[in-house]
């Protein structure tokens, strides 16, 4: 995820999840060449169906790719990486109801619900460690804008004191 993060530095996240689809194929490739038999079957038989096979790369592929891309725009390396390690998981869970031959035992099920409740608290503690920071952040200003505001009143009490009326005492209706 941190290579993203840095990829995104020189490049647009559709050309990062280009450069991450081409790698993967050069890759896939190299292994479908290497071990030749079954796995060059397997890609006559993708080769044969163009239109389907473009539309699974189009939404298994590219579309997660960019989409994670664009997330790291915005969203802490780390958080990505969590997200992204659940996806097998969330694969899993969708499997049975695309495909009525996948089916999900009770344990399997079980280990799902644990998987998916451990990515929520990882995340939990992030959100709200990100939340908390904010919330630190946004008392920060609030402590700071009622100090100006403090020292704006003690500037009119100090004019008045002296004869020369800056504003009124009441911050609320100040004339000056």
């Amino acid at each position: 995820m941190m290579l993203i993060k840095y990829a995104l530095m020189d490049f647009s996240p559709v050309e990062v999840a280009f450069f991450q689809a081409a790698i993967g194929a050069v890759g896939l490739l190299a292994i479908v060449l290497f071990q030749g038999g079954r796995a060059r079957a397997m890609m006559v038989d993708i080769l044969r169906r163009p239109l389907q096979a473009i539309l699974l790369g189009a939404l298994a592929i590219a579309a997660p790719f960019i989409l994670i891309s664009t997330g790291e725009l915005s969203i802490p390396s780390g958080l990505a990486g969590v997200l992204l390690s659940s996806l097998p998981m969330f694969v899993a869970f969708f499997a049975p109801f695309l495909d009525r031959s996948a089916k999900i035992n009770r344990i399997q099920a079980l280990g799902l619900m644990v998987g998916l409740v451990g990515v929520a608290l990882v995340v939990g503690v992030q959100a709200v460690g990100s939340l908390g920071q904010r919330c630190h952040l946004q008392l920060r200003r609030q402590t700071a804008l009622q100090g100006q505001e403090r020292a704006a009143d003690n500037d009119d009490l100090l004019a008045h004191r002296r004869g020369g009326a800056r504003g009124s005492l009441c911050r609320h209706h100040r004339v000056g």
